[in-house]
Parts: structure tokens; C-alpha cells; sequence
């Protein structure tokens, strides 16, 4: 007998909620790890709170490797969403696949994410210089 299906909205209680995102954030961290080794994607997952194992290795089988990303790439997606929802947390996950198809999901403009993952850790993962650089060169 499976669980049902929870609402996904707010979880108002505060106790509750970080619980729950406790629990979740490892969920999604395991799904970018899974889709990233078996389906050789490049994934990205950065996340912000306001307050029976099976062998995981890569597919070598080009065409399975390509299901298996189309498949659990959604999944990821969908973890990503609910727990920005749940638990009231900024998530930005990019996926590049293997054959240069992008595929995002951010809960707050990306630009805001990186913004507060810089001042956390000092760490600049995008500049403003690079959006001027891009312009001056295809102006050219």
C-alpha cells in the first residue's frame, strides 16, 4: 500500500516545516546526484532556507542513459518545486544534458539566488562584467 498524495502549499508551522525540508533537501540532493551519474548531465542544485540503496553509477548504454534523463529529469523538477513551495525555500536547479538541452526551474529570479549565495560565501558565481563583456562582444 503506497502513501497518498499531500497538498503541496505552505507548511505554516514553523517546527513542521523544518522538518520537512530537512528530510526533502536530502531527497533533491540524491536525485541531482543520481540524474548526474547516471545520465552524465551536469546539474546544479543550490538551495536556501529561511530558517533499501541501490549502486549508483553511470549508464554506459548511450540510449538508456538518454531515458533515464528524460525520465527522472522531471522528477527533479518536481522535488525542487515542492520543497520551495513546502518549506518556504529559494531553489534554483539547472540541468544540461548531455546533448546541450537546458532544463531549469528557479523559485526566485536566478539572479537574486546567486546574489545571497555570494554574500554567504563570499564566492561569485556570476558578475553583472560578464553580461557587458557578452554585449560588447556580439556588438561586434
Amino acid at each position: 500500500m503506497g502513501r497518498g498524495k499531500i497538498e503541496i502549499k505552505r507548511i505554516e508551522n514553523s517546527s513542521n516545516r523544518h522538518v520537512t525540508y530537512s528530510k526533502r533537501r536530502n531527497g533533491i540532493l540524491k536525485k541531482a546526484k543520481e540524474i548526474s551519474v547516471l545520465c552524465d548531465a551536469h546539474v546544479s542544485v543550490i538551495i536556501f532556507a529561511t530558517s533499501g540503496k541501490i549502486e549508483i553509477k553511470r549508464i554506459e548504454n548511450s540510449s538508456n542513459r538518454h531515458v533515464t534523463y528524460s525520465k527522472r529529469r522531471n522528477g527533479i523538477l518536481k522535488k525542487a518545486k515542492e520543497i520551495s513551495v513546502l518549506c518556504d525555500a529559494h531553489v534554483s536547479v539547472i540541468i544540461f544534458a548531455t546533448s546541450g538541452k537546458m532544463h531549469e526551474f528557479s523559485s526566485t529570479p536566478l539572479v537574486d539566488i546567486l546574489d545571497q549565495y555570494h554574500k554567504l560565501t563570499g564566492r561569485r558565481l556570476w558578475d553583472a562584467k560578464h553580461e557587458s563583456r557578452k554585449t560588447m562582444t556580439t556588438s561586434k
